[in-house]
């Protein structure tokens, strides 16, 4: 079994801004997990978990969903974050996330809205997205309560502007140390 987060991965400039706002933040409230772990990406769909007999099948209806969807940009403005996220497990990981703002377009909406339908609805999965919140992470897993209200109190003094352009779905295999990129699949629609 493999479990896989989906997600498509910043480029370019923006790429750069947002590793740097990482760094920045991991020396302010010393939360590593992010910087060490993920590379700066915008979610697109739930976590899943593939079996080795599910493996071609799956990556069959994201090359189907790939062909049919066309490349898009996406916005990208100020902060968010929260203090309860579905995703925190009890000594593992923190419920504390912070966050650059992507904004939601119809676009956005329609291509989770199609990865949900097309795949992950038909498959065992290790978090569920049940309103889809688009972001952008920018500390998350080992942020203590104290390092999310640094970071907030940091973010709020300071402006971000950018873009994503969403051009490919990446299947990304989960580590219990860090997430390796497993297969891209690029937008031709």
């Amino acid at each position: 079994m493999k479990r896989y987060s989906i997600v498509c991965y910043l480029e370019g400039d923006d790429l750069s801004r947002v590793r740097a706002l990482q760094q920045k933040l991991t020396d302010l409230t010393g939360s590593r997990k992010c910087i060490d772990s993920w590379m700066p990406h915008l979610t697109l769909g739930n976590g899943i978990i593939v079996s080795e007999e599910e493996q071609v099948h799956v990556e069959s209806l994201f090359e189907d969903i790939a062909r049919n969807e066309h490349p898009f940009e996406i916005k990208l403005e100020g902060f968010g974050g929260t203090e309860t996220w579905g995703g925190a497990r009890e000594g593992v990981l923190t419920p504390y996330v912070l966050w650059v703002n992507p904004i939601k377009t119809d676009e956005l909406q329609h291509l989770f809205e199609t990865i949900r339908d097309k795949v992950t609805n038909g498959v065992d999965a290790f978090y569920r997205i049940a309103d889809y919140v688009p972001h952008v992470t920018l500390a998350y897993g080992d942020l203590t309560k104290e390092g999310y209200e640094m970071g907030k109190r940091y973010l709020a003094d300071s402006d971000f502007a950018g873009s994503i352009l969403v051009n490919h779905i990446a299947l990304v295999e989960n580590f219990p140390d860090k997430d390796i990129e497993y297969r891209r699949f690029y937008l031709k629609g």
